[in-house]
């Protein structure tokens, strides 16, 4: 008698699965114990490493300088540095305006920068007292 997966009570494609799924297995594990065997002597990638360094260049206190009190910055000429250093907006969205400043020919009043996707009310009336338009 013939071995098959249908005379156990499977359907033809519940069989094509079943096959596909030892296939992978099978080469998956054939490829393990080929690296066990025959694989190079480096060491792993330690991974933590990279996850230290991105935490050590995105956690760096401000500077000095840019702890100064801000007084005005005009946002039609200020750069992303400059509009980096305004509470609750970073250099992503320093982009978005100077990308939108760019486009639009500029702000005619300080409240036009509401215009700009990710400042609402909230935001500009964090900033209101430290923008200015020239």
């Amino acid at each position: 008698m013939k071995f098959s997966f249908q005379n156990i009570g499977f359907t033809k494609g519940e069989a094509r699965i079943i096959l596909l799924a030892i296939s992978v297995l099978t080469v998956g594990f054939g490829a393990k114990f080929y690296n066990n065997i025959f694989g190079s002597e480096s060491k792993p990638y330690d991974f933590t490493q990279s996850d230290l360094t991105f935490a050590e260049t995105t956690s760096k206190e401000p500077s000095p300088e840019s702890l100064q009190e801000i007084t005005s910055i005009n946002i039609n000429t200020a750069s992303v540095e400059e509009l980096s250093l305004l509470n609750g907006i970073g250099e992503s969205l320093a982009a978005e305006i100077i990308s939108y400043r760019e486009q639009s020919g500029g702000f005619k009043k300080p409240e036009d920068i509401m215009k700009v996707k990710g400042i609402g009310k909230g935001k500009f009336e964090k900033i209101r007292n430290k923008i200015k338009v020239e």
